[in-house]
């Protein structure tokens, strides 16, 4: 390779690096410090409950620009060891979000959402709970030539939850409790009241941390409910 090639191609790396680190997200998780400022930011708070046998892993956030489609801004990590009721806390620089693609863990092997989830507005200045993320419907679906179970469908819905999520927020980040509160809880993941699932193998792999979340209290039970359906092969 020639030098004043590799110089060009040196430059234009150092370029896209410098440019990349400059670009502000639009989505930013907020950590445990003190002195919030919710004047040029949206905050926005959810939880999400992850229990065995089928688990959420991850969850995408998509913003919208003008004239765009939505992008993937962000990704949540969630931990199955933390249970339910895992709370998140996120600054917003944009007024419209949804959530994105859903993965879950079974058996080992990852899966996810074929569509995408709920849409959500937010306001500057203002905290915006979106409820509690749940998954109290699984739907088995069984190979026929070897018999074993996968999921095909899930039933993701969000709940007020709150009296807890926000009194433990609170707890942790004071400066949110005199802030206006907007409930937007959307009233459905999806067009549809259960949403198709596919096999994700490039995900089949565990976060780098799987540690404790301090915002999150002891794992409560909860009971998962399944419904076996025949699904034939492809």
């Amino acid at each position: 390779m020639k030098p004043r090639f590799l110089n060009y191609l040196l430059a234009f790396i150092l370029a896209v690096l410098v440019n990349t680190g400059c670009t502000p997200s639009q989505v930013r998780q907020v950590s445990i410090t003190p002195g919030l400022s919710g004047d040029e930011f949206a905050l926005v708070a959810f939880s999400i409950d992850s229990t065995q046998p089928v688990a959420f892993r991850s969850l995408e956030i998509m913003t919208f620009s003008s004239g765009n489609r939505p992008r993937r801004a962000g990704e949540v990590s969630i931990h199955p060891i933390n249970g339910t009721g895992q709370l998140f806390f996120y600054e917003f620089s944009v007024e419209t979000a949804r959530f994105g693609v859903a993965r879950f863990e079974y058996e080992g092997d990852f899966w996810e959402s074929v569509d995408p989830g709920p849409e959500f507005s937010v306001k500057p200045g203002t905290l915006t709970y979106l409820g509690r993320i749940q998954l109290p419907l699984v739907q088995l679906g069984t190979f026929a030539d070897s018999g074993r179970d996968f999921p095909a469908s899930a039933r993701i819905v969000m709940t007020d939850a709150s009296e807890d999520d926000l009194q433990r927020l609170r707890a942790h980040f004071p400066s949110t409790r005199n802030m206006p509160l907007n409930k937007a809880i959307p009233v459905t993941w999806a067009d549809s009241e259960k949403v198709s699932l596919r096999y994700a193998p490039i995900r089949n792999v565990r976060p780098k941390k799987e540690g404790p979340d301090p915002l999150h209290d002891p794992p409560i039970p909860t009971e998962e409910i399944f419904e076996p359906t025949e699904i034939p092969p492809d």
